[in-house]
């Protein structure tokens, strides 16, 4: 083969497209599928999310309809942290948005959207007190608080 043949292959490869799939599917290969369905940004829209594991971080992946790539929220595995899990075994659940912040013991909370449709997350575990995770429409990320 002559080197004008062979450098204008090593070419035409390099311009193939990508065809892998995107970001968001690549990550869905390599971790559980979704635990929940559910509309986590008050959009009308269901968007799903599920948990990754290690010993000592959890991370809630959330798949946003409005958004092109998951949310990734890193929670510490500690029973001495405020904003964390005790057990990396935490279930992750759905939960209704109709508290009010700032009465009922719980916090005031920038961004909250009180909702009879849309919902929140929380990760429960049998040493400590829930992990709620709410999308803070003000700063458009979530946001999250214990009790």
């Amino acid at each position: 083969m002559s080197r004008t043949m062979l450098l204008l292959t090593v070419l035409c490869t390099a311009c193939t497209p990508d065809r892998s799939p995107p970001a968001a599917a690549r990550l869905a290969d390599r971790a559980e599928p979704a635990a929940l369905v559910a509309d986590v940004d008050c959009d009308a829209r269901p968007d799903s999310a599920r948990v990754l594991r290690s010993d000592t971080v959890l991370t809630v992946e959330v798949f946003r309809a409005a958004a092109t790539a998951p949310e990734q929220l890193s929670i510490p595995v500690s029973s001495d942290r405020q904003l964390a899990v005790c057990m990396a075994e935490a279930r992750l659940a759905a939960e209704p948005l109709t508290y009010l912040p700032g009465r009922d013991d719980i916090p005031r909370l920038e961004g909250f959207q009180s909702s009879a449709t849309c919902h929140g997350l929380s990760l429960t575990d049998d040493r400590c007190d829930a992990l709620h995770l709410y999308w803070d429409g003000t700063r458009q990320r979530f946001g999250q608080w214990r009790r």
